[in-house]
């Protein structure tokens, strides 16, 4: 069967992709995702897929321990010296801040924090243990936004797991104020993991990220919607990508049950291929930051 698989550029010169879910293992369905050889996507080709099931997670944010949770946030001291170099005071929106290490940051900071967030128990969660009053239970892709009210808007890890990138970042841009600034960080399509474990890759996340992409391509599609690139970084973040992508990948690949020996020699691949993960370009993920032109 022929597929015109690319939305970005629209070629048919690409290749396919067979995987399934393999990191948390709802489903044994395999899903066909179109690698693209003239701009680099990466894009699932069933976009009928019911997703709900693909999200269920055994870990509650609420089974974490108050220590755990506290050694974690302060790993997330390296995003709030980041997002300082840009601002340090005004109105944010978070969109889908998982456990809420970073809104937290932002809140003990004397930001003013909102949140949009559709998980049942994250909103509880922020309620209840964070004390976050601007809450959001709503899709984050489809939510309503207010024009003009944020300094900034920070998605990290999202844009990946949109069916429709170009609408959901014109609202964003419709929500920031003129000179304000959009986060976003998203998995690599043309890492060095990618290359060599293709459809066994991680960070494809099967099937819940539809598209992957290239930083170029994210600028791309940005300044289409009348954003500037200011900064892009393959720091710490990235790092701890690499990491992840490492270590998942022992343990879907060669299914041992043993953690120990999946971190073990996850780290070890992660040590030995350290020096080329770390060239710009070559890692898992990236953040990008934009400024919403006049």
């Amino acid at each position: 069967m022929k597929y015109k698989v690319c939305s970005m550029c629209s070629s048919e010169n690409y290749k396919i992709l067979r995987t399934k879910d393999y990191n948390r293992g709802n489903s044994n369905k395999i899903y066909e995702y179109s690698q693209c050889y003239n701009c680099s996507l990466i894009s699932i080709i069933d976009t009928n897929i019911g997703l709900d099931h693909y999200y269920k997670s055994s870990l509650s944010p609420f089974d974490l321990t108050d220590k755990k949770f506290n050694k974690i946030l302060k790993k997330n001291i390296y995003f709030l010296k980041y997002f300082n170099k840009f601002l340090n005071n005004g109105n944010i929106l978070e969109i889908g801040p998982g456990f809420g290490y970073f809104s937290l940051l932002l809140k003990q900071n004397n930001f003013n924090i909102d949140i949009i967030e559709q998980d049942h128990d994250l909103c509880q969660f922020y309620k209840t243990k964070l004390n976050f009053k601007n809450i959001k239970e709503d899709d984050i892709f489809n939510a309503k936004l207010t024009n003009d009210k944020y300094d900034a808007v920070v998605a990290w890890q999202v844009i990946e797991h949109l069916k429709y990138p170009d609408e959901w970042i014109l609202k964003i841009r419709d929500s920031i104020k003129t000179k304000g600034y959009f986060f976003l960080s998203t998995p690599n399509a043309s890492s060095f993991q990618f290359k060599i474990m293709k459809s066994l890759w991680p960070h494809i996340d099967t099937p819940r990220h539809q598209f992957i992409y290239t930083p170029d391509l994210i600028k791309n599609i940005m300044e289409k919607n009348n954003f500037t690139l200011v900064n892009i970084n393959w720091g710490i973040d990235t790092i701890l990508w690499n990491r992840f992508g490492w270590i998942s990948f022992v343990k879907n690949t060669l299914n041992i049950k043993n953690k120990i020996f999946n971190k073990i020699l996850g780290n070890l691949l992660f040590l030995l291929f350290f020096p080329l993960e770390s060239i710009p370009g070559y890692g898992s993920s990236f953040i990008q930051v934009y400024k919403k032109n006049i």
